[in-house]
C-alpha cells in the first residue's frame, strides 16, 4: 500500500463518487511498483509497462493507449492531461494507478491518497 499526503493538485475538485483529479511526478508512484519508464521527448510520450500491462500518456493529449487501445484518461473532463511543469513530467496518478490495477482512495480527512495493489 502505498499513501501520498502531499500530492500535486491540478484540477482539485471531486465529483460525485469522490473522484479526485491530480497529477503527480510519475517517479513519485512508479518505482514503488518497479514500472519501467521511458520518455521519448519527439513524440513527447510517456511509456510505462508493469506486469505485462502498458500505458502510453501524450503530453497535452486527453486520451491514452492502454495495452494498446486508445481510451479517455477522464471522460468526465477532458482538461485531465499529461504536462510538463518545472521541467517534471506530471501524469495523472488515478488513470495510471488504476490502469496497472491499483485501487485508489481518497482520504478527506487527511487530504491523502491510498493507493492499494496485490504484489505480483
Amino acid at each position: 500500500m502505498l499513501k501520498y499526503s502531499s500530492p500535486t493538485c491540478q484540477y482539485g475538485r471531486t465529483d460525485d463518487n469522490q473522484k479526485l483529479f491530480l497529477s503527480v511526478f510519475s517517479t513519485k508512484l512508479i518505482p514503488s511498483l518497479d514500472c519501467q519508464v521511458e520518455w521519448d521527448p519527439a513524440d513527447r510520450r510517456v511509456d510505462i509497462t508493469y506486469e505485462g500491462k502498458s500505458i502510453n500518456l501524450w503530453i497535452g493529449k486527453n486520451k491514452a493507449k492502454v495495452n494498446g487501445q486508445e481510451v479517455m484518461i477522464d471522460p468526465s473532463n477532458p482538461n485531465v492531461v499529461p504536462e510538463i511543469t518545472n521541467s517534471r513530467t506530471m501524469v495523472p496518478l488515478r488513470f495510471v494507478a488504476e490502469s496497472l490495477g491499483c485501487e485508489v482512495e481518497w482520504l478527506p480527512d487527511t487530504k491523502s491518497i491510498r493507493i492499494t495493489y496485490q504484489a505480483g
